[in-house]
C-alpha cells in the first residue's frame, strides 16, 4: 500500500487516503480528457488551416506572378506614349 506524506507527516487515515487517491485519479482523467478532446483537435484544426493556407498562397503565387508580369508588359506598351522618358526620334 502506498503512503502519502503532507508537510512531513504521513497520512494514516484510510478515508483521507481514499479521497486523495480518488481526487488524483479524477484529476488525471480530466487532464487526459482535456488534452484528447480540446488540445489535439485544436492543434489539428490549426495544422489543417496552415496547410490549406500554404497551398492557397502557393497557387496564388503561381497564378499571380505571371499575371503581374503580363500586366506590367501590357501597361508598359500602352502607357509608353505618355512616358516622359520616351526617345525623341
Amino acid at each position: 500500500m502506498a503512503h502519502i506524506v503532507v508537510n512531513g507527516k504521513k497520512i494514516t487515515n484510510p478515508l483521507v487516503m481514499f479521497i486523495i487517491g480518488l481526487v488524483s485519479i479524477i484529476f488525471t482523467g480530466l487532464i487526459t480528457a482535456f488534452v484528447i478532446f480540446l488540445i489535439l483537435p485544436f492543434a489539428g484544426v490549426v495544422l489543417s488551416l496552415s496547410v490549406g493556407l500554404t497551398i492557397v498562397i502557393f497557387i496564388a503565387l503561381l497564378v499571380g506572378l505571371p499575371l503581374l508580369i503580363l500586366i506590367r508588359v501590357i501597361l508598359g506598351v500602352l502607357l509608353r506614349p505618355f512616358s516622359k522618358d520616351r526617345d525623341e526620334r
